[in-house]
């Protein structure tokens, strides 16, 4: 492709343009769909704890609605639980896991700094190329 680098750049915004108005016309007929079925949801809230699955046939398409769970946890909370463990215990029953930013760790110094910077390991990231066409 002798295509100039200007070409692909306008290229590739059109395309960039095609792909937002087809995501937003999708997103539109995704909600009209969820707005026409949301029935079945509501019905199973209605007569179950609030998660299943219903089925129904309509204009000769099967229709499935699913209400599923999502748990959120006070961290603080189990933190505190936590504490009260033995660390194997702890580690084998609770998700925990360690981190920090990296303005907060370029905000250590002295012995803070030294102890922290055994448990940080970079992984390099796939090189990014920004190209912008001449103004």
């Amino acid at each position: 492709m002798n295509e100039s680098t200007k070409g692909l750049l306008d290229q590739i915004q059109q395309a960039d343009d095609r792909l937002k108005d087809a995501k937003a016309t999708r997103s539109d007929l995704q909600a009209e769909l969820e707005r026409r079925f949301l029935d079945g949801g509501l019905m199973l809230l209605e007569t179950t704890n609030g998660i299943g699955t219903s089925h129904n046939v309509q204009d000769g398409c099967n229709i499935t609605t699913q209400v599923s769970k999502k748990v959120k946890w006070d961290s603080e909370m189990l933190m505190e639980i936590a504490g009260g463990m033995e660390w194997k215990t702890a580690k084998d029953l609770f998700n925990i896991e360690f981190s920090m930013s990296e303005k907060s760790f370029s905000a250590l110094t002295g012995n803070l700094r030294s102890s922290v910077e055994g448990a940080r390991t970079i992984f390099l990231q796939k090189p990014k190329v920004t190209i912008k066409g001449v103004v």
